[in-house]
């Protein structure tokens, strides 16, 4: 059971791109040290930054360096363990529980959630935590699909690089809520909605529909997102 809900993140499971990142080729040679800018886009090469790398959903890595070649060479480089088990409730629905994060990668650090979406920063290199944001969803409740497939993130054009808010991650919650947290820090963004967070079951209820994303959102031009 264990096994199944993949509360240890291996490199293995990782996206194609997760590999270039995580692996070492044969003499040490690293696998993330291109950063050089994609010719049609503002996209650094090395970089992951949407669930589906680009916003044409295209889940391409334009990375050359492992091939057909010499892919059996590869080696793990780091492993990390969230211990997402040792977090739930006596009533949390663990047999629906699956890992189903697409991490991103962007400024050399690695972002995804787990299942109760807990949001975690690694160093991209080392595997090294460099923040956690835990949302505290309550973990005595049955959930029917607890599941969250990572995160998004958006930079404010009206901020410099290093200045608090700068980058931002997003997480939607299991419980209704969409959370905006400083990349750098991982602590909420105060002027993004109450405190950092949005209640999406607001004023839901006469509409119908899911308030409960378990899919990154997309960041739209401007200060707004789409869920």
């Amino acid at each position: 059971m264990q096994n199944q809900l993949h509360s240890t993140i291996y490199c293995s499971i990782l996206t194609v791109l997760s590999f270039a990142f995580f692996l070492t080729l044969p003499g040490g040679a690293s696998t993330a040290d291109d950063d050089t800018a994609s010719p049609d886009s503002s996209v650094f090469i090395a970089e992951w930054p949407a669930y589906a790398r680009d916003p044409g959903g295209m889940r391409h890595s334009p990375l050359t360096q492992i091939n057909r070649g010499n892919v059996r060479g590869l080696k793990v480089a780091w492993t990390f363990r969230t211990g997402e088990l040792a977090t739930y409730g006596p009533q949390f629905s663990v047999a629906r529980v699956a890992f189903e994060a697409t991490p991103i990668m962007v400024d050399r650090t690695l972002y995804f959630s787990t299942p109760t979406c807990r949001v975690f920063a690694l160093d991209a290199a080392t595997g090294q935590q460099r923040w956690l944001y835990d949302p505290k969803i309550d973990l005595d409740v049955y959930y029917v699909f607890p599941n969250s497939r990572g995160v998004s993130t958006w930079v404010d054009p009206t901020k410099r690089p290093g200045e608090s808010g700068y980058r931002r991650i997003f997480v939607g919650t299991v419980d209704g809520r969409l959370i905006a947290l400083d990349a750098a820090t991982g602590q909420p963004c105060q002027t993004f909605g109450k405190g950092g967070s949005i209640d999406l079951t607001s004023g839901a209820e006469p509409y119908g529909g899911n308030p409960y994303p378990d899919n990154p959102l997309a960041p739209a031009s401007g200060l707004e997102c789409t869920v």
